[in-house]
């Protein structure tokens, strides 16, 4: 059952992964993506992570989704009508890294070498909210307010861009999953070479960026599989940096993009 469930979250999110770059319509790129994020969001409860399933639903599918469906409608972009020069490199290079990562699975068969122990850590007393709550108020106090900074300077300096045009216009109890952790890895690397391949060959900046979403979602993906695996709650609080991370992106990346459309009239590459 656990194994028919991952198979189930892992293949629409290498689907919808995958429309994400593939479609020409910057619209269902970003409603493929929401879709996707609903499902990683599914993947982190089956590994016990709910609180990043929570964080997962709220900041990205909540808010960045809508900020970038909001910027997609304001400046009316278009779909594109060719791909960039760059994709056969960026085929090649994506069938070449998975490639690997698949060989390199298999052969050191993590089913065996890293299988998930019965719960006898911290974690496995306390909540997942909980834990990762005392985790970032302790031992991570410090990188969370840097990461707290980081976010706020991401927020003034997106009003600025974005204002600056303008003025100038007008003026539990734990259950031992079955599902190696090699498929978590190989899974990962999937959306993380999607997401690679799509800043390769997409020309529409804001694409650029849904590609480096999933880069993102792939690197979580990683660090809560392994997490769950080796009973540390570490790889999960990295993730809510991660998260951080993301919306700072955004913020700062789409208010570039709109006064980059203001001059230029245009959000390609080329």
């Amino acid at each position: 059952m656990a194994q028919l469930l991952f198979f189930y979250l892992a293949g629409v999110i290498v689907l919808t992964a995958i429309l994400v770059v593939g479609l020409r319509n910057p619209i269902y790129s970003v409603l493929s993506l929401l879709i996707m994020f609903f499902h990683v969001a599914g993947l982190y409860v089956s590994l016990h992570a709910e609180f990043l399933a929570a964080v997962q639903i709220i900041v990205y599918a909540g808010a960045i989704l809508v900020l970038y469906l909001f910027v997609v409608m304001l400046l009316n972009v278009k779909r594109e009508d060719r791909y960039h020069y760059q994709f056969p490199m960026g085929a090649l290079l994506g069938v070449a890294i998975l490639t690997e990562v698949v060989v390199l699975a298999f052969h050191r068969s993590y089913s065996e070498d890293v299988a998930p122990t019965p719960p006898t850590s911290e974690l496995s007393f306390t909540g997942n909210t909980e834990a990762i709550a005392e985790s970032l108020f302790t031992t991570y106090l410090l990188p969370f307010e840097i990461a707290s900074l980081i976010l706020l300077v991401a927020m003034i300096g997106a009003i600025i861009l974005a204002k600056k045009d303008i003025l100038t216009r007008e003026k539990g109890n734990r259950i031992t999953t079955m599902v190696p952790l090699s498929y978590y890895v190989i899974l990962s690397a999937v959306v993380f070479i999607t997401g690679l391949v799509g800043v390769l060959i997409r020309r529409n900046i804001i694409i650029i960026l849904l590609s480096i979403e999933l880069m993102l979602n792939a690197t979580n993906i990683n660090f809560v599989a392994f997490s769950h695996y080796l009973e540390n709650i570490a790889g999960q609080v990295f993730v809510f940096f991660a998260l951080t991370v993301a919306a700072s992106e955004v913020a700062v990346g789409l208010a570039i993009i709109i006064a980059l459309y203001r001059s230029k009239s245009t959000i390609n590459v080329d």
